[in-house]
């Protein structure tokens, strides 16, 4: 990662080590939530819309509660609005999923235009976080 520094004097490297163990959490839920697409070609009908229902849904919402969560933390600027762009991208993927859903069960391609467009704005936050996830430099402060 290319990511800008950002000296932390001022915050607490608890504060900033417990951000990175709910970022490492919303990783994890994150890959969980994207299984459904490895099964979306291989799967009966019923199991994915199962799946999208009892599992992915389930991890976004879980995603957005860690953010929320990480967010009440004493955090610099930039990770207050990283954190919001990832609220925003969960939200997107779970309305992506919606429209899969509905897609898959009704048995249509009608929702396509609309599911492009919600993946565009998902490519558009994934590049956006990316270009201003910030990395840390733990300074010692004196003693």
């Amino acid at each position: 990662h290319n990511l800008p520094s950002v000296s932390i004097r001022s915050y607490s490297g608890q504060a900033i080590g417990l951000y990175q163990k709910k970022m490492q959490k919303f990783v994890n839920l994150e890959s969980m939530a994207m299984e459904v697409y490895r099964k979306i070609n291989h799967s009966p009908r019923e199991e994915v819309l199962d799946e999208i229902k009892s599992r992915s849904l389930f991890y976004w919402n879980e995603n957005i509660e860690v953010i929320k969560d990480a967010d009440s933390l004493n955090l610099p600027a930039p990770l207050h609005l990283k954190d919001r762009k990832l609220i925003e991208y969960c939200n997107l993927r779970i309305q992506s999923l919606n429209l899969l859903y509905t897609s898959i069960d009704e048995r249509t391609d009608k929702y396509k235009a609309e599911a492009k467009m919600v993946n565009v704005k998902i490519e558009n936050i994934i590049k956006e976080v990316k270009s201003n996830s910030v990395k840390f430099r733990v300074i010692n402060r004196p003693s």
